[in-house]
């Protein structure tokens, strides 16, 4: 962050535009953390709800597993980046309803993706293009792998059930110029 000019009385030297960028910044990373917040404790609830017991307590006949830490995972979201999220674990593995497997991104994240790539951005520059919105680049094989799960995709959101399969545009406009020429 850049340094800021501070008048007397503690107040900040700063333009209109400058203002605006600022505590846009700023509105963003407290919206992302307290996202962030809420679905860590989500979690650690799902995993409570999960044991069968609270924090502490040694009810062996209710206790159907036991805590085993945290790990740390990244998360898309439309928001951006969720950094360092702390996902709790069991010793036999509680399988999270609202944190599946492996997931590193939301479904609107890949919804996102798949629809930049419809749009006609190509899979090189879907990354790129995706980076001021998302908080990270995609590289070419994860918007190529979101295009292809496109299917799954217009199933759950009606609001992409209307337009076409990936691939589909782009073939139609290469047919009709093979066959012009």
């Amino acid at each position: 962050m850049r340094e800021l000019e501070v008048l007397d009385g503690g107040h900040l030297k700063l333009s209109r535009k400058e203002r605006k960028e600022f505590f846009e910044e700023e509105l963003g990373e407290q919206v992302r953390s307290e996202v962030k917040r809420l679905l860590e404790e989500a979690l650690e609830a799902e995993r409570t709800d999960w044991l069968g017991v609270g924090r502490y307590v040694r009810d062996e006949a209710e206790r159907r597993d036991y805590r085993n830490g945290y790990y740390h995972r990244d998360l898309g979201t439309r928001l951006g980046l969720l950094r360092r999220l702390r996902v709790p674990r069991t010793r036999r593995g509680c399988r999270s309803q609202l944190l599946p497997r492996y997931e590193r991104r939301q479904e609107s994240v890949h919804a996102l993706v798949c629809e930049a790539f419809l749009r006609g951005v190509s899979t090189r520059q879907g990354g790129e293009v995706l980076e001021p919105v998302l908080g990270e680049s995609y590289s070419p094989q994860t918007v190529s792998r979101s295009a292809r799960a496109w299917p799954q995709l217009a199933r759950a959101d009606p609001a992409l059930r209307g337009l076409p399969p990936p691939g589909v545009l782009r073939r139609a406009a290469l047919t009709r110029d093979l066959s012009a020429a």
